[in-house]
């Protein structure tokens, strides 16, 4: 099956209180300005961060638990919380999806009478990978332990504990494990999400002419301010650019197609735009 996110989960990170995200091949999110849908991509730079570097500096990166969970509210949450639906691994359905969740928790330290505010921060992971048939396999991470649970069905058929430092990441850590521990499912998760890329794009820079500059023309820009040159080069591979334009007019039901117009000067310059096939 080919493999696919199909639903993100986020209960207290940065201004997404609770949500479910039900995700397609191609979805769109709308609103006005404030209403959360940059820190919906941001769970994905999140997750993909945690991958590269572990979860604490990921959280230190962003300032720390505080300025990642919930903003707003009369009391601070204590715990946040993100979670996964996809067909990811190799035996993956719809009906039996691989499924992953992160819950973080600031805890106040133990202590009779401690009012220092000095708290810690604990993490608890869950890998589920389901199978229709044949044997399914749940992983999880707490403390400092990560316990393999394989199973068939609803029965549980064998398990072992593997030591895990206190607050790594099971993203980041237990792809290194045996393949019969569960590593190879891991690895299909981890790759997945640290290869998504979050853009923020400068509108202004984008809708500017774009220059070729060796190695700058066959990715995307965060910025997206190539976004014409990078278009021109794509535009050159026919299936990759109708499948392109497919789901462009998805959104835009008026876009024509996209051509392109070279400007001269010192060095060549592209622009695109909306225009009339010829």
């Amino acid at each position: 099956m080919p493999a696919r996110l199909l639903r993100l989960e986020a209960e207290n990170f940065r201004s997404l209180r609770d949500v479910s995200i039900p995700l397609g091949d191609l979805t769109v999110l709308v609103g006005p300005n404030g209403v959360g849908k940059s820190n919906v991509l941001q769970v994905f730079s999140f997750l993909a961060d945690i991958i590269r570097t572990d979860l604490q500096p990921a959280l230190e990166s962003r300032g720390g638990f505080k300025e990642v969970a919930f903003w707003g509210g009369e009391k601070p949450p204590s715990t946040l919380r993100i979670g996964l639906t996809a067909t990811w691994t190799t035996h993956s359905t719809v009906n039996a999806p691989d499924n992953y969740e992160l819950t973080v928790q600031s805890r106040a330290l133990p202590g009779e009478g401690r009012r220092d505010g000095r708290r810690i921060l604990m993490r608890r992971e869950k890998f589920v990978f389901k199978r229709t048939h044949g044997r399914g396999r749940r992983i999880t991470v707490s403390g400092q332990k990560a316990t393999v649970t394989n199973t068939q069905g609803d029965k549980k058929t064998g398990h072992s504990d593997i030591g895990i430092s206190k607050l790594s990441s099971g993203l980041s850590t237990l792809p290194r494990l045996a393949k019969t521990e569960g590593g190879a499912e891991v690895t299909a998760v981890a790759r997945r999400l640290s290869s998504l890329r979050v853009f923020d794009v400068d509108v202004a820079a984008a809708r500017r002419p774009s220059r070729h500059l060796m190695g700058d023309s066959n990715v995307l820009a965060s910025d997206a301010h190539n976004l014409a040159y990078f278009l021109f080069e794509l535009s050159a591979d026919e299936e990759t650019w109708d499948r392109l334009l497919a789901d462009a007019r998805s959104v835009l039901p008026q876009l024509s197609t996209i051509g392109f117009r070279v400007t001269g000067g010192s060095a060549d310059e592209i622009t695109s735009g909306n225009c009339d096939p010829l």
